[in-house]
């Protein structure tokens, strides 16, 4: 497993409910589904993927640039998730669903602007670098429970 195998994975699983669900997820499961994205997702890329980046290519500006753009998209993603959480559980239905049309918006471009512009870099990255972040994506995942991991990917697979 490395760590553009477990984001990879995340963004399919991602498109498919957006796909199959979109803003009819419950609120509920939205909330599962956030959780997951703020406490592991975004963790993964915050805390070891994007300092990969910077380090690899800290002398070229248009790079840690596209690092720290696409960087900023998870505190709007976190404000915004946290906001569709309070409308879904106070019953305001159509602010839910306008909202979480919203947000998914945002996070599948945040996705495909990762997907195109940053996962293709990866090879380039001095070896070690990308070890050392496998191993501790690997260790992120285990920490935050592989069966946790495991089960919301299948959850969002079954809402499909």
């Amino acid at each position: 497993m490395n760590i553009i195998g477990i984001l990879e994975t995340d963004h399919i699983a991602i498109r498919l409910l957006n796909k199959c669900i979109g803003v009819n997820i419950d609120p509920g499961s939205f909330k599962t589904f956030h959780l997951f994205i703020v406490n592991l997702h975004a963790k993964i890329e915050d805390d070891i993927l994007f300092p990969a980046y910077r380090e690899a290519y800290k002398n070229d500006t248009e790079i840690i640039y596209l690092v720290d753009r696409i960087s900023r998209d998870h505190e709007l993603l976190k404000t915004l998730g946290n906001n569709v959480i309070k409308y879904g559980e106070s019953g305001e239905s159509e602010l839910y669903k306008r909202r979480l049309e919203r947000y998914l918006y945002i996070l599948i471009d945040h996705n495909t602007s990762e997907e195109k512009l940053l996962f293709p870099l990866w090879d380039d990255i001095n070896g070690e670098i990308r070890l050392q972040a496998d191993k501790e994506a690997v260790e992120l995942v285990e920490k935050y429970g592989y069966q946790e991991y495991t089960r919301i990917i299948r959850m969002m697979g079954k809402n499909i």
